[in-house]
């Protein structure tokens, strides 16, 4: 079994939740003698002494702020020299028992557990819903155990989708040595995961959900919500949209990105090729095709 690389971003906006995060993670996480776990701090405010109880965290401290897409590409520089795979994950995330053991498969899949986005629950007074707050969590930490330990006994299995979101994320060394390096010209964060899982299914790979994996996502505490003004979460979210257009042409644009489900409602070759999870067909079918001349 490969040796793991964990990596995880935190920032001045989201740094109340990344204790939150690593005390969660090394409660619950098996790790091997030769796994490694990197804590990026992106704008050089996190205070090295919070790293006592976590002895195994090696801190990064980058000079000026990176996009999501450098500092991946940063972890996979480093993991490449030791054939590792990669697990980037938020700082904004709560893990549960059991969340990892779904990933670690000799399989060269891109994996992600399932969250809150995926599925919502209701526990007493806790909602479990798409979108928390920190508070929303705190002192409901049990009840968020008894909702993980239900998923856990309802969801088996892998479910493959045409793309996920890079939120807590396996890329095995079989797969990023082939695909190679996350674009970095979609800007400060949006839509360079999307292009990789695309990227990864046309070198011949899969993206997939493990079903029975659950973890808690506070969501966008870094962009969208938290860091961000609306202007520059507007003029950010233009930025990735402009690039992935000019990449990978509307359909694929208002299909993976949009959600627009009427692309493949139009399309009998499209439609066929989703329904029987043929993700490689489809991409290629709604990819424009470039001209030579």
């Amino acid at each position: 079994m490969a040796e793991k690389t964990f990596a995880m971003i935190t920032t001045r906006a989201s740094s109340a939740y990344t204790p939150v995060a690593l005390t969660s993670f090394f409660a619950h996480t098996p790790l091997n003698e030769g796994d490694r776990f990197f804590l990026i701090d992106n704008d050089q405010t996190f205070q090295s002494k919070e790293l006592a109880p976590f002895p195994r965290v090696e801190l990064v401290t980058n000079r000026a702020p990176k996009s999501f897409a450098a500092n991946v590409n940063s972890i996979l520089q480093i993991a490449r020299t030791a054939g590792s795979d990669v697990y980037f994950l938020n700082n904004d995330l709560v893990f549960t028992p059991q969340w990892l053991e779904p990933l670690v498969v000799d399989q060269p899949i891109i994996l992600s557990p399932t969250s809150n986005r995926e599925f919502q629950y209701i526990k007493d007074s806790f909602r479990c819903e798409r979108a928390l707050a920190l508070e929303d969590y705190l002192g409901q930490e049990g009840k968020f155990e008894t909702i993980a330990r239900f998923h856990r006994s309802t969801k088996q299995g892998y479910r493959t989708a045409i793309s996920i979101p890079f939120f807590c994320i396996k890329l095995p060394f079989e797969v990023y040595s082939v695909v190679g390096d996350l674009d970095e010209s979609f800007g400060k964060g949006g839509a360079e995961d999307n292009d990789y899982c695309l990227r990864a299914y046309l070198a011949g790979f899969r993206v997939a959900y493990a079903l029975n994996s659950y973890v808690l996502h506070f969501s966008g505490r870094s962009t969208w919500n938290g860091a961000e003004n609306d202007a520059e979460r507007i003029s950010r979210e233009q930025k990735y949209l402009k690039v992935f257009g000019e990449k990978w042409g509307e359909k694929l644009l208002r299909y993976v990105i949009t959600f627009d489900q009427s692309i493949i409602a139009e399309d009998q070759v499209a439609a066929a090729a989703a329904q029987r999870g043929e993700f490689k067909s489809l991409i290629e079918h709604l990819r424009p095709v470039r001209s030579l001349a």
